[in-house]
């Protein structure tokens, strides 16, 4: 499966693309800096075991409360990356 994404930068009008075979950290592009989180690797669906999915999804699609509170702490956890990182410039 390929994934792409396309992001247009509103100040320059400038279309990035970025596909599985050609990753291009989107700092390196001439933006201003953009951070991301990977909810998928905080919180697997499908690898999760059987009890510990009900535990935190309630449909698939939306969490449970569990699941928003440990969604919540994982942000808060990536948050705090990205401003230790901010104040090291």
């Amino acid at each position: 499966m390929l994934t792409t994404i396309q992001i247009v930068c509103p100040r320059t009008s400038t279309i990035l693309s970025f596909d599985d075979g050609a990753k291009m950290p989107i700092n390196e592009a001439n933006v201003p800096p953009s951070y991301t989180f990977d909810l998928y690797s905080a919180i697997p669906y499908a690898t999760l075991d059987e009890t510990t999915r009900e535990q935190l999804w309630d449909d698939g699609l939306h969490l449970t409360g569990q699941g928003y509170k440990v969604m919540g702490a994982a942000i808060a956890i990536r948050l705090f990356e990205i401003l230790q990182s901010i104040q090291e410039l």
